[in-house]
């Protein structure tokens, strides 16, 4: 077919409109909060009585301790969790709690890397915005047709 001069010229190939740069730029910054968020895990410790250092008991969560009325101290892990869909980063310390959820003090932080889910989340964050640049430009399209 040849080209008339009232026919808009050809579009290249990787242009597109933009109603389909702003849709991805939300889909990207979800996908971004998503990895960033951390998710904390409940891993249970010991709990104290006015900072005696005689175990009261054993195998207490965080969430138990804050419920409780009668304890002063809670120590215990801490984990939390960086990552979507699959955990990219896991930060571990042992941490003390006061009553008023104010935290005493860490100790032996340690940052884990997990390279391979690292390499899964960028991949399915890539997967879904192109399956989004797809679709909104294949919606303009139809429309336009």
């Amino acid at each position: 077919m040849q080209e008339t001069i009232n026919d808009p010229p050809r579009r290249k190939r990787f242009q597109f409109h933009l109603s389909t740069a702003i849709v991805m730029m939300f889909v990207a910054g979800g996908l971004m909060w998503a990895n960033v968020t951390e998710r904390r895990e409940q891993i249970v410790g010991n709990f104290f009585s006015n900072d005696i250092p005689v175990k009261v008991r054993c195998d207490v969560t965080e969430l138990m301790f804050l419920q409780r009325t009668d304890r002063d101290l809670w120590q215990g892990y801490r984990e939390w969790n960086y990552g979507w869909p699959y955990t990219a980063m896991l930060y571990q310390g042992i941490v003390y709690l006061h009553r008023n959820r104010d935290m005493e003090g860490w100790k032996d932080v340690r940052a884990q890397f997990n390279y391979p889910s690292l390499i899964i989340n960028v991949v399915v964050a890539l997967t879904a915005l192109f399956a989004v640049w797809f679709l909104c430009e294949w919606l303009i399209r139809r429309r336009a047709a």
